[in-house]
């Protein structure tokens, strides 16, 4: 598995921390990686996307810290007024209200990890933070590594890949087979290994729309209004999360 090389702050560490005047925050810096992004209609895709996630998986490496409250839980959010009179003439606004029961059926499935099953976890496999170099795949983007179940993961892993454009079961089956031969374990429970996905994309819906009503950060209006309509538009259906774990189930079995 490749990631950037960490390149030390001056101190040798690897965090170094900005002036108080710019927030005071940690920071860290890596290599740049030259080379276009992963893409899930590649032939290859799959068997390096399973590769990848059945190494991580499969080293278990124990969750130093808890999981994230935003991949674990729901805040309290007010639908209605979120899509009701609040966001009156929003482009939005319609769309919101027409996915608010979408949206209901996904925070169903919401719960909580099992501790036993929390290993440390990437969170962020996506195309974007995988980048196609002559030495294979190099993952990006390890700020937001954490706490994590190995099947929620790979869960949204595979709904990232490969359902765009309707759910690509040949390559779920050739991406679990690439997983179970790296060493990767984990199955897909149809009602819990999506919890993380529908936590994350709620959440993400919820924030969007409270900043997008937001006076006081309207500089961030016309962003926050772009990532809510994407988000409503590509909102998941239950009905893909089962169709997922039905062809991921037929890839062949963990070994003993």
């Amino acid at each position: 598995m490749r990631s950037p090389r960490n390149v030390p702050a001056s101190g040798g560490g690897l965090v170094a921390h900005l002036p108080a005047a710019l927030g005071g925050g940690g920071v860290r810096l890596y290599d740049w990686q030259e080379g276009p992004a992963a893409r899930p209609d590649d032939p290859g895709t799959p068997e390096r996307l399973g590769e990848l996630l059945g190494r991580l998986h499969g080293l278990a490496l124990a969750a130093p810290d808890p999981p994230e409250p935003w991949y674990e839980a729901l805040d309290e959010v007010d639908w209605e007024h979120l899509a009701g009179p609040a966001a009156a003439r929003r482009p939005w606004q319609e769309l919101l209200a027409a996915s608010l029961p979408g949206l209901r059926r996904l925070a169903a499935l919401v719960t909580p990890s099992k501790p036993d099953d929390l290993i440390t976890c990437h969170l962020d496999v996506q195309c974007s933070n995988v980048v196609v170099t002559d030495r294979g795949w190099v993952l990006l983007d390890w700020d937001d590594t954490g706490a994590g179940c190995a099947d929620r993961e790979l869960a949204m892993a595979l709904l990232r890949w490969f359902t765009a454009d309707g759910v690509d079961g040949a390559a779920i089956r050739a991406t679990m087979a690439a997983y179970r031969a790296a060493g990767g374990t984990a199955v897909l429970d149809p009602d819990r290994s999506f919890a993380m996905q529908a936590a994350s994309c709620v959440n993400f819906v919820a924030a969007q729309a409270r900043l997008a009503l937001d006076g006081a950060y309207a500089e961030h209006h016309a962003d926050a209004e772009e990532g809510l309509m994407h988000a409503l538009t590509a909102l998941p259906e239950v009905a893909t999360y089962h169709e997922v774990a039905r062809f991921a189930a037929a890839a062949p079995a963990p070994p003993n």
